[in-house]
């Protein structure tokens, strides 16, 4: 396309945008990167060809992402939006300022994102677990309710929304919520299952409580917190073995893991 028509910007940024698909999709990312370094280089004749094209500047900023270089990538995001203002490009700002730790600068660009997107069920579902992150709660359940509205499909808006409820105490919002994220997507999310597990625990109903923390070692076996919390169902439900191979194996993934040292302690 290029060779055809040398000012055709959009054939600069599809070809860039190519080369960091090569990359993200390289068995070795190390060995890879140089493709990173031909989309720069493309993209620059984009910017000879037309330098008031926005996506040059928003696919720059996405490489300047995976290179690590978050100044520059916030400087040609900015310049971006500046150009013209997309909701997705004003979230992976808002994505950038996390890594940086700005998060009020954050928090207002996703506001932003979502106010120019109502209907993008994605931002909410980001909007909303940054909110949940820095504590505020109530609009963090406004946003992730409505994001279930909006993709009652989306196991992930469930999951999130669970996380928010189940911080609120809610233990019947969040174990619906739970329960929607597994039935649509059941092995992807084994958070889903802990979460209801969780859930299961504040109840008093152990042996479900046990059923799902289960689940989610079986998905995912080295992780500590799973085999800790499989660990303390073992607990109340009076399996002193299981619960004690639990918190061993918990303690080999992460030998510094207070709970599953205590929970040990009381099964001498």
């Amino acid at each position: 396309a290029i060779t055809m028509n040398s000012s055709f910007t959009q054939a600069y940024v599809a070809l860039a945008q190519g080369y960091v698909r090569q990359y993200l999709l390289s068995e070795n990312r190390e060995a890879s990167k140089g493709l990173l370094d031909q989309a720069l280089v493309v993209l620059r004749e984009a910017e000879r060809v037309n330098p008031k094209y926005a996506p040059i500047y928003a696919t720059r900023g996405t490489v300047f992402v995976y290179q690590n270089r978050l100044d520059q990538a916030v400087e040609s995001l900015q310049r971006s939006l500046s150009l013209k203002d997309e909701p997705v490009v004003r979230a992976l700002l808002a994505d950038v300022y996390i890594r940086q730790g700005k998060w009020e600068e954050a928090l207002k660009n996703y506001d932003e994102a979502v106010k120019a997107a109502p209907k993008n069920a994605a931002l909410r579902i980001k909007y909303g677990s940054l909110l949940l992150l820095r504590g505020n709660l109530d609009l963090a359940i406004e946003h992730l309710d409505q994001a279930v509205v909006l993709s009652p499909g989306n196991a992930e808006a469930w999951l999130r929304r669970g996380d928010a409820y189940y911080e609120k105490k809610d233990w019947q919002q969040a174990g619906v919520s739970y329960q929607q994220a597994v039935a649509l997507s059941p092995v992807r999310y084994p958070d889903a299952y802990v979460g209801l597990g969780q859930v299961y625990m504040e109840l008093k109903d152990y042996q479900k409580a046990r059923f799902n923390f289960t689940k989610a070692v079986a998905l995912e076996q080295n992780n500590p917190v799973y085999r800790y919390w499989l660990c303390r169902a073992n607990e109340l439900l009076g399996d002193k073995e299981g619960a004690r191979v639990q918190c061993e194996q918990a303690l080999k993934l992460r030998p510094d893991y207070k709970e599953a040292q205590e929970v040990l302690s009381r099964l001498k």
